[in-house]
């Protein structure tokens, strides 16, 4: 587990860790409902860290190249997904799709929880290539990220980087 300074809580606390995974490109990830992700198809209150997808990844609802759906968990236990990337792939879906997350999603009643992608990185393809949608689908942050391919990619590169380093330093965080 990997310690996070919550200045809400005013506490450190640990989070659950799933850590330096990588699945390559001969992989084939297809999900035939719900929840299909590169590395991990349904993540409650989990930091996904240092993890990397090449596959491509087919499925209905909730599809990411790294995690296919991300919420926090109770109400101190936070869903981040930080420094991981997507690339060289393919992320199909028919509804809620990203390169990075398929739904990243934030339970209201969860007040001391955190849920966002942080410092991540794609080139993988999106059904509808919008930037919008290239790291993650739902209401939550995405902060500091960088999607190749993109005629904005210079701008939104350097906009996000002001919100990583903010994030890092509200959250006292040591990735």
């Amino acid at each position: 587990d990997r310690m996070l300074v919550d200045p809400s809580l005013k506490r450190v606390m640990p989070i659950t860790t799933m850590e330096k995974c990588t699945v390559d490109a001969t992989t084939v990830i297809t999900g035939t409902t719900q929840f299909a992700g590169g590395i991990c198809g349904k993540a409650y209150g989990v930091l996904i860290y240092d993890c990397h997808n090449q596959a491509d990844v087919t499925g209905k609802n909730c599809v990411g190249g790294v995690s296919g759906y991300m919420r926090d968990y109770q109400k101190n236990e936070h869903g981040l997904i930080v420094n991981c990337s997507s690339t060289n792939s393919t992320i199909v879906g028919q509804t809620n799709y990203g390169a990075i997350c398929g739904m990243l999603e934030h339970d209201n009643n969860h007040t001391g929880a955190l849920t966002a992608v942080v410092g991540c990185y794609t080139n993988s393809v999106v059904a509808n290539n919008k930037i919008v949608d290239k790291f993650a689908r739902g209401q939550e942050k995405v902060y500091g990220n960088y999607a190749a391919g993109t005629t904005a990619d210079v701008d939104v590169l350097n906009a996000e980087i002001k919100e990583y380093n903010d994030f890092i330093e509200k959250y006292n965080v040591d990735f």
